[in-house]
């Protein structure tokens, strides 16, 4: 066996492994949200953010230098007159059809750079969990990535993904290959055309 063909037979191995590496990766991605959802910049109070206090999905409570606490009630939507100054923060979580309620993301988060804090929520449903994770950056704004994961649907998204990536660069390699040896043996076909 020539050097070549053995280069081409570890390529029908490497290379769908190369894939299905990717097709996990890719279906974490997918998986943990970050192709479905992205940061978002929420309307900024009058005051400067000092810290970000608590969270109930989209409601936001964060503490301005002076001490004093905010609150906005919908803070992934809202775009004007979203802040109100109040006293104090609510009794927290504030109960919904969610079967339990805890204080850290559901996913990894997607990069966000220039992030100095975050706090995060995970609303554990029956089949799909709602993650909302507000983030204060170095420049005092803040960002919220809100989205939903998928429970019982991860089995599935982790079969098909990576298989897929395995086998269309096995068919890519395969294609390679043949084009390859196909084109070694017309150029050893025409050199011995040539010779005689």
């Amino acid at each position: 066996m020539s050097n070549k063909n053995v280069v081409h037979v570890l390529a029908l191995f490497i290379v769908p492994a190369i894939g299905l590496v990717l097709g996990l990766v890719l279906a974490k991605m997918m998986d943990d949200g970050w192709l479905s959802s992205s940061w978002q910049t929420v309307a900024q109070p009058s005051v400067h953010v000092r810290s970000l206090e608590a969270l109930n999905k989209d409601s936001l409570w964060v503490r301005s230098d002076s001490g004093d606490i905010y609150y906005n009630e919908n803070a992934s939507d809202c775009a004007t007159d979203c802040w109100r100054k109040v006293d104090e923060i609510p009794k927290l979580p504030i109960p919904d059809d969610a079967i339990s309620v805890i204080n850290k993301p559901c996913a990894a988060l997607p990069p966000l750079w220039g992030m100095t804090v975050s706090i995060s929520e995970c609303r554990k449903r029956m089949w799909q969990d709602y993650n909302s994770t507000f983030a204060l950056l170095n420049d005092g704004t803040i960002r919220v990535w809100q989205v939903n994961v998928n429970g019982e649907g991860s089995f599935m998204l982790f079969m098909i993904v990576p298989v897929f990536g395995a086998i269309a660069l096995f068919v890519l390699t395969l294609i390679f290959v043949l084009f390859s040896v196909f084109f070694d043996w017309l150029t050893r076909s025409k050199q011995a055309d040539t010779v005689r």
